[in-house]
């Protein structure tokens, strides 16, 4: 069977299966359940529960990478272990965003670092240009260093 055979067949069996419960005379309603029964093939219905399988065992393995306790459990209707992968994210959500308040706030700190640094350096700078008008040895190569370091942190 392929996927759009299976798409009509799965269509099908939908629309008898509603039908099913509609009114109408005793004849009517056999029939309808004659029909239903006829499009129930069996290969459809072990590829319907195959497909189930692979969707929990699929919900399963995210309810286990997210840390969702209780997803091993023997008995888990589809809206527990949904909820349980619900919880999984919203842990993991928390957790994530924690962590990344915790990274900018770093990162905050240390600009604060470089720019007091770099403030100091820029104020060092003018003593380092008297060093060297006063032709003292080692002035120019720290003159330059610093001027680097101040063009560095600016790039940060």
């Amino acid at each position: 069977m392929g996927i759009q055979a299976d798409l009509a067949d799965l269509a099908d069996l939908k629309r008898l299966a509603d039908a099913i419960h509609g009114k109408g005379t005793t004849v009517e309603m056999l029939n309808r359940w004659a029909q239903f029964e006829a499009a129930c093939k069996p290969e459809l219905i072990v590829a319907l529960i195959a497909e189930k399988e692979r969707y929990d065992e699929g919900m399963r393995a995210i309810a286990c990478q997210l840390g969702a306790g209780g997803y091993n459990a023997t008995e888990l209707t589809a809206d527990q272990l949904l909820a349980k992968v619900c919880d999984g994210l919203n842990a993991f959500t928390d957790t994530s965003g924690c962590l990344l308040d915790q990274v900018r706030s770093e990162r905050d700190q240390l600009k604060s670092v470089v720019d007091s640094l770099s403030e100091a350096v820029r104020g060092a700078i003018k003593y380092v240009a008297f060093a060297f008008d006063q032709g003292m040895e080692g002035a120019e190569p720290a003159g330059l260093a610093m001027e680097d370091s101040v063009a560095m942190a600016g790039q940060l």
